[in-house]
């Protein structure tokens, strides 16, 4: 791992240890432009184990790591992709060989973290439905301190949901604690942040306006199908009610946490990746 500083911040450059994690794998390999395709959650149950287990752990470690230092961009592939440790198959040795091509092309890219100030803490909350095989939902939060990402965090739901708008309120209610925990760490180191930074009221972008909507009705017009969901349901009005918290709407194309909740392809992909990584420059 190589920091360097910059006019704004630091940079992360892990060039080297991609290059050592390819060899590591010790086969040849074509470049990708993703690290993963739509079919990344698919597992077909017939598919030939995989002949060498433990190089596919060893391999798996290695871009845990790099994943949660330096490439972001790569997680959503890594985190399915260590489920499958204990017995991987070839058709995960072929997700695994495409992450490494993916990294193999843009091994030179960097991960930047500015130190410019920032008004407050902001969230990306986002939930993909039904994108596993048992129904379960995809879901991903992200908190940025101006244009750095600072936390994430990343699980398949654990209930299952029957339409988007439940998918967004689970993860919306099981989330909103992560970004006052950040910005409680940030007020205690005593940082220096904007002037206009005058509330402690963090800011969580949402790209489902019928769950917007449902939180910020005054009138409690949608029943929700058990207790569980209603509960969710009022904590978040509750949060809002009492100026804990604002929500707005961010549409698709922009919101960061859709990297995470499933495999997005081409522009979009490269899009929001350059955002994570904080507009990543080229390191030599």
């Amino acid at each position: 791992m190589t920091i360097v500083k910059t006019n704004i911040g630091y940079e992360i450059c892990m060039k080297v240890y991609i290059e050592d994690t390819v060899k590591l794998y010790r086969k040849a390999l074509r470049e990708y432009v993703t690290p993963a395709t739509q079919k990344l959650f698919d597992v077909t149950p017939d598919s030939k184990k995989c002949s060498d287990s433990v190089k596919f752990y060893s391999v798996m470690a290695k871009l845990l790591y790099l994943g949660k230092r330096g490439r972001p961009d790569i997680l959503i592939a890594v985190q399915f992709l260590c489920t499958r440790v204990k017995e991987p198959t070839l058709e995960d040795e072929k997700k695994l060989e495409q992450v490494l091509g993916y990294l193999l092309m843009t091994k030179s890219w960097t991960r930047a973290f500015d130190k410019s100030p920032f008004e407050r803490v902001t969230k990306y909350i986002d939930a993909s439905f039904a994108t596993h095989a048992d129904g379960k939902g995809q879901s991903a939060c992200f908190v940025m301190l101006g244009n750095t990402l600072v936390h994430e965090s990343y699980k398949k739901q654990q209930l299952v949901t029957k339409n988007s708008t439940e998918t967004e309120l689970v993860m919306l209610a099981n989330n909103i604690v992560e970004g006052e925990m950040v910005e409680e760490f940030i007020i205690n180191l005593q940082v220096m942040m904007d002037d206009d930074f005058v509330t402690n009221v963090h800011l969580v972008y949402q790209d489902n306006q019928s769950m917007i909507a449902l939180v910020k009705s005054k009138y409690n017009t949608h029943k929700p199908r058990s207790k569980y969901f209603k509960v969710r349901q009022e904590y978040v009005r509750d949060r809002l009610n009492t100026k804990e918290l604002e929500i707005e709407y961010m549409k698709t194309g922009k919101m960061l946490a859709d990297i995470r909740t499933k495999p997005l392809g081409g522009e979009h992909f490269h899009m929001i990746a350059y955002a994570i990584l904080g507009n990543h420059r080229f390191c030599v």
